[in-house]
């Protein structure tokens, strides 16, 4: 059986804008978590008891926002290796 999924929205949607919607959602999500992954080895965190993961998670997410906004031609995760 296939799993069922539930929202709210504002207008009508058609069956397409619906998973078009869904689609770009999780284009987002899945980018963003990847370039976690990848700049910052994020799976890899030992981090599992308190308030710690979440922490850190915010300080990654804060430095991915700032490596992101220096624009030249080297790659996200060189940038963040030559920050250090």
């Amino acid at each position: 059986m296939p799993a069922r999924r539930h929202g709210a929205a504002s207008a009508e949607l058609t069956a397409e804008r619906a998973a078009h919607a869904v689609h770009g959602h999780w284009l987002v999500e899945n980018a963003l978590h990847w370039t976690l992954d990848v700049v910052f080895n994020d799976d890899q965190s030992r981090l599992r008891k308190g308030h710690g993961a979440l922490n850190m998670a915010m300080v990654r997410h804060f430095a991915l926002n700032l490596v992101r906004a220096v624009r030249d031609r080297h790659s996200t995760k060189l940038r963040r290796k030559k920050a250090g």
